[in-house]
């Protein structure tokens, strides 16, 4: 794979050396990336394709339409799947990005809100609804990947559950 030379990637850097390549986007994609999606002008450039969503940037990446697309690291498998062709995309972490990034769920702040927020963190507040989360999740993992998100789940619980490792 030509990317495995640019490693460690930035999306720049693949920006850069590859400009004969066309990358596909779905939407911004948080700290780190957006900056280089808007210091490239993505809305504009001939060489980022805007679509509407992560399957039609997958779609696209499996016919040839687009060289590289953004997403999760689950997507490439999970698209793999989808589109029947086992391993003809995987996916290279990106540096502008941390390890991990927080999900938030955010509501109004009136008293229905407040309630919402209050019920979302009681079911979260269990261990079983944590675990049967983390299942889901790595079914779309690689044993690897799985094994890498071991710490930061870990310090996550700890930090925002920690009435769950006592």
């Amino acid at each position: 794979m030509e990317l495995k030379s640019l490693v460690p990637l930035s999306l720049q850097k693949v920006i850069d050396q590859k400009p004969q390549w066309t990358l596909g986007v779905g939407r911004l994609y948080g700290e780190g990336i957006d900056e280089v999606l808007i210091k490239n002008n993505y809305k504009k450039n001939p060489k980022i394709k805007v679509v509407d969503n992560s399957l039609l940037a997958h779609q696209m990446l499996h016919t040839g339409r687009i060289q590289y697309t953004l997403g999760y690291p689950f997507e490439a498998f999970y698209y793999n799947k989808l589109l029947k062709s086992p391993g003809s995309v995987e996916y290279l972490p990106l540096k502008d990005n941390g390890d991990f990034v927080y999900v938030v769920v955010a509501c109004p702040k009136n008293e229905w809100g407040k309630n919402v927020i209050e019920s979302v963190n009681l079911v979260l507040n269990n261990s079983k609804v944590l675990d049967e989360i983390r299942r889901g999740v790595d079914r779309w993992l690689s044993i690897n990947d799985q094994n890498i998100l071991v710490g930061a789940r870990r310090k996550m619980i700890e930090t925002y559950y920690p009435d769950l490792t006592k």
